[in-house]
């Protein structure tokens, strides 16, 4: 795997949310001060990695480009649906609902077996912490 590589699988898959992304914005070398890159250490793998306050605090490894794709634009969706789930929250419900709702539905514009898959991690984390509505609106900001 290789940066051009990379960065054209990245322009590519962008499209299916109608982006104009000419380049994917992480960046090769870690940032002292924060921030996700991509590790290239290894030759077979490429990680994804999380710098904060110089200390690296997570790393996913990819062994191939279609992984490292699917580990970048899952983030990028739950990003989305976080947004998404702040501006449409509704009171007395767990907010994961919209969440994780929204998260499969902006991943699966990229790839349905992506969606398919996040899908199956949620419901995997809804197993061992299921939804709490009726806790939902204790911990949230009241207006």
């Amino acid at each position: 795997m290789n940066w051009n590589l990379i960065n054209q699988k990245y322009v590519e898959l962008s499209k299916n949310w109608a982006s104009n992304v000419t380049e994917l914005s992480l960046k090769q070398t870690p940032d002292p001060l924060g921030g996700h890159f991509l590790d290239f250490s290894d030759k077979e793998k490429v990680s994804l990695a999380f710098m904060e306050r110089g200390e690296i605090t997570s790393r996913k490894v990819a062994t191939s480009v279609d992984e490292l794709m699917y580990l970048i634009f899952k983030g990028e969706a739950k990003a989305r649906a976080l947004d998404y789930e702040v501006k449409n929250r509704i009171p007395n419900q767990d907010f994961r609902r919209i969440y994780f709702s929204k998260a499969v539905e902006e991943l699966s514009k990229i790839s349905k077996i992506w969606g398919e898959r996040l899908l199956k991690e949620f419901n995997s984390v809804l197993e061992e912490n299921p939804f709490l509505d009726e806790l939902a609106e204790r911990y949230l900001p009241q207006a």
